[in-house]
């Protein structure tokens, strides 16, 4: 009896210890499952990475109409991985994709554009930033490209150009040498977060391209009688940047209409585009006045022995513009037209004074490049402001002479963005001065006294400058004006 119960205990142990074995290996077997992270933060688990993916794609539909894309995909910074576990504890897809929509936009597929731009700091040097341009479709940048090209050179231009059908210069005329944009320009396949700026057609970017931005863009109500030219210079902008801003206007002659809406702003341009023009022009030449020492005449005397006559040269130069100003010019040939004929007078002394006289002469050679009063746009000067001077562009090292005699009164390496500078005090109730030089003529210093069309300097690119130019500057008075814009004028008007 003992026996029987005995064994009757141990089946009932073996039994129980069966079942407790089989029970625990049943729990032992691990689930494979997907572990959702986002910039490597578990926000949950979920049974299939294709369930989610394809849930977040029905959800976000909207985003497929407003890009015309066919998908939509998960955040950047989120990865779903496989992990064994033996818990059962889950999400559902849409637990998941709630909790991705509070906290990360969801991305599509597109282009990411690289534009190494071009800016200057404060002190006027020239440094790099990257702009990012995002796109759905290459063709809208390509396209936005060729846009912001024909802003500065014409669509008709730029045919003819692309095609070699430019008309031939029979005896003056220009043609296109070169066209290209000055910018390193990369570009990759990549998904976009929804919530950057993506563009979806090309007029949008053109005009993030040419002004930086598409958003709060100055607008101007046109007023009786107003034109082009005086809506320009009421809004501190040049006639041609409020073409640009303008594309449906062809000339500053076109017609405006009271109640108008015009945009006035300036661009500023994203990528730099390259024009390289060769240009065939007459010039007038005019003559210069020889002053001849004569001691029979009493000082301060003059006598006219031959009057001057203009002549003509016909001059090919090939001009660097740098979106749409010229940055550079290089003279490939000269011919005399017709000769120049001095004028020649003789003046009573020989006494070099300090003191300017009737006659001045051109401080250099070149091409006239900028205009005295054009607005401007400074980072020094954290604004616009009229141009104080001329622009004479031409190769570095062309001689800067005296226009007038006179002391000079400031000669230094370093004057905020003029570079090397002269400034000369005529004494008679103007000053002229002269930037951006190359270098200064020997022995000169503050004090010297120089005589009209002694060698000063030569012609350079320093400072802000961005070409080899003279910066030439007429004022009144004998001191340099500074930003006291009043005291400017127009020196060409000093040249008869």
């Amino acid at each position: 009896m003992k026996k029987v119960a005995a064994g009757l205990i141990s089946l009932i142990v073996g039994c129980f210890v069966f079942f407790l074995g089989v029970d625990t290996r049943a729990k032992l077997i691990p689930n494979y499952l997907y572990r959702v992270y986002l910039d490597d933060q578990v926000i949950g688990v979920v049974d299939s990475k294709i369930e989610l993916e394809k849930y977040i794609d029905e959800r976000e539909s909207s985003l497929k109409d407003k890009y015309s894309v066919d998908d939509v995909h998960v955040p950047n910074g989120l990865e779903v991985r496989k992990v064994i576990t033996f818990s059962d504890e889950k999400n559902s897809v849409e637990e998941i994709y709630n909790k991705i929509s509070e906290l990360r936009s969801f991305t599509i597929d597109g282009y990411q554009y690289t534009i190494k731009k071009k800016v200057e700091d404060e002190e006027g040097k020239e440094t790099e930033e990257d702009v990012y341009i995002y796109t759905v479709d290459e063709k809208v940048f390509d396209e936005s490209i060729t846009n912001v090209v024909k802003a500065f050179v014409g669509e008709k231009n730029l045919t003819n150009f692309v095609n070699n059908t430019q008309e031939k210069v029979v005896e003056t005329g220009s043609t296109y040498n070169d066209i290209y944009i000055d910018n390193e320009i990369t570009h990759k396949a990549v998904r976009i977060s929804s919530d950057e700026t993506i563009f979806t057609n090309s007029d949008d970017l053109s005009q993030y391209l040419l002004f930086s931005n598409i958003k709060n863009r100055k607008k101007y109500i046109v007023k009786k009688g107003d034109t082009i030219s005086s809506v320009s210079d009421k809004n501190h902008i040049n006639v041609e940047e409020f073409l640009i801003s303008n594309p449906d206007f062809t000339s500053k002659d076109n017609m405006l209409y009271e109640g108008q809406v015009v945009t006035v702003d300036y661009p500023d341009p994203i990528v730099d585009v390259i024009v390289n023009i060769i240009e065939v022009k007459d010039e007038v030449s005019k003559y210069k006045v020889e002053e001849h020492e004569n001691s029979s005449l009493n000082m301060g005397i003059e006598k006219v022995i031959q009057e001057g006559q203009d002549g003509m040269n016909r001059v090919t130069n090939k001009i660097l513009y740098r979106n749409g100003l010229i940055e550079g010019t290089v003279n490939l040939n000269t011919e005399e037209i017709k000769p120049t004929v001095n004028k020649i007078v003789d003046i009573g002394t020989r006494y070099v004074s300090g003191v300017g006289g009737r006659y001045w002469t051109m401080p250099t050679r070149g091409m006239i490049s900028a205009q005295f009063g054009e607005w401007r746009y400074s980072v020094a000067r954290r604004g616009r402001y009229r141009h104080t001077g001329v622009d004479i562009a031409g190769a570095t090292w062309t001689p800067v002479y005296a226009a007038n005699n006179g002391v000079i009164t400031m000669l230094t390496s370093s004057y905020g963005t003029y570079g090397l500078f002269i400034a000369i005090n005529h004494n008679n109730g103007y000053g002229t001065a002269y930037g951006h030089l190359a270098g200064f003529a020997s022995g000169l210093k503050v004090g010297s006294v120089v005589e009209r069309g002694q060698l000063i300097g030569y012609m350079g690119n320093t400072g802000g400058s961005s070409g080899t130019h003279l910066h030439f500057e007429a004022y009144y008075g004998g001191s340099h004006p500074g930003y006291d814009e009043s005291r400017y004028f127009n020196g060409l008007s000093l040249f008869r």
